[in-house]
């Protein structure tokens, strides 16, 4: 059961309602009783709560956090532990989260797109600029605050998985994982990341930003498909497609843009968030092509959907395609006339 309405944590948070829930942890407003402001408590869930490796993977979220203050990055304020749930402390923000938009938009118009970016860029600069990768970059991990799709909105959510590329001396970093185990949401995942090399850095969430980027603007991830591994294989071994290719109406700059995010050879991506942030069409000349996206042609979008499959992955969807049936009946149509054709020139030459 968790934390209801009334409820104390920490000793000085009492707890409001709750706001949302995931898989391993809950999130609720609350008042800190000290200095009477509303505030957010993020909870591990009683049934993780004891596992060392939900237990280090916390308290890393809290060391990152508290090092994190930027305005693109939601501020961590405490953390702590009530007897064995471990809390973190954030700022309370009104708004819905990037993935929320588009669930129920599909798309965003260029020039939100490219305000989100400019947000995002900022925060990872920083982030980057004190040696942390976030590692699993996505819509839901991206605030908008009051619900403004603008890159002073945008605040960047949950370091839960992100890696210190730097220790501190004299520290060791510590294991979370085992070995070979792939963290992230698979849809944005960078390739170096899906194939879990040792020297990750900041370019892998340059690929996660130009995944999320692709999405905006299309309605779908750049991969789809059945499984985790389906989608690493095709993230591994395959080109992401031009945005300008698929009739969206995007503008060649912002295309070109986002496609060097996407490009497989780390090497050949922008060298840092900076780097891309300074390369963003918005700050250079303005296309003549229309930016709304209600004046763009529209294209079925492939939603991805994280519901739990019979085999513990999650279930992840293919582009739509005509029923196998369907196609088997065209073919047979299209033979049965070849026939009927065929005999009436025989019967003609005869």
């Amino acid at each position: 059961m968790g934390l209801q309405p009334g409820d104390r944590i920490g000793e000085r948070y009492r707890i409001e309602q709750l706001l949302g829930e995931g898989g391993m942890g809950a999130v609720y407003s609350a008042i800190d009783e000290k200095t009477s402001t509303p505030v957010a408590i993020k909870i591990v869930k009683p049934e993780f709560a004891e596992s060392e490796i939900t237990q280090a993977r916390f308290a890393r979220e809290a060391r990152v956090a508290t090092r994190l203050h930027h305005a693109r990055i939601a501020r961590v304020s405490d953390a702590g532990q009530d007897a064995t749930t471990p809390f973190l402390v954030m700022e309370l923000l009104l708004g819905k989260t990037l993935g929320d938009v588009l669930r129920e938009r599909d798309t965003l118009s260029v020039d939100e797109t490219l305000s989100i970016a400019e947000g995002i860029l900022e925060g990872l600069a920083y982030a980057h600029a004190q040696g942390i990768v976030h590692r699993d970059l996505k819509p839901d991990n991206v605030f908008l605050v009051d619900e403004k799709a603008a890159g002073d909105a945008v605040k960047l959510l949950d370091f839960g998985i992100s890696k210190l590329i730097e220790t501190p001396e004299g520290t060791r970093p510590i294991v979370l994982t085992k070995k070979d185990a792939v963290l992230g949401t698979p849809y944005y995942l960078a390739p170096e990341q899906a194939r879990v090399v040792s020297d990750l850095d900041g370019r892998a969430d340059i690929f996660s930003l130009g995944a999320l980027l692709f999405e905006c603007l299309a309605g779908r991830p750049p991969f789809v498909g059945k499984s985790y591994e389906v989608i690493i294989a095709r993230i591994c071994t395959q080109d992401v497609p031009p945005l300008d290719s698929l009739d969206l109406g995007v503008p060649n700059d912002v295309a070109e843009w986002i496609s060097r995010a996407l490009l497989r050879d780390r090497d050949a991506r922008y060298a840092s968030a900076r780097a891309m942030l300074d390369a963003s069409p918005a700050k250079h000349s303005a296309s003549t092509v229309s930016t709304k996206a209600e004046d763009r042609p529209s294209a079925p979008p492939v939603r991805p959907s994280y519901v739990p499959a019979s085999n513990g992955h999650p279930s992840l969807p293919v582009p739509n395609q005509p029923p196998r049936i369907a196609l088997l009946a065209t073919g047979s149509f299209v033979v049965g006339v070849l026939l009927v054709l065929a005999y009436i020139l025989l019967s003609a030459r005869r």
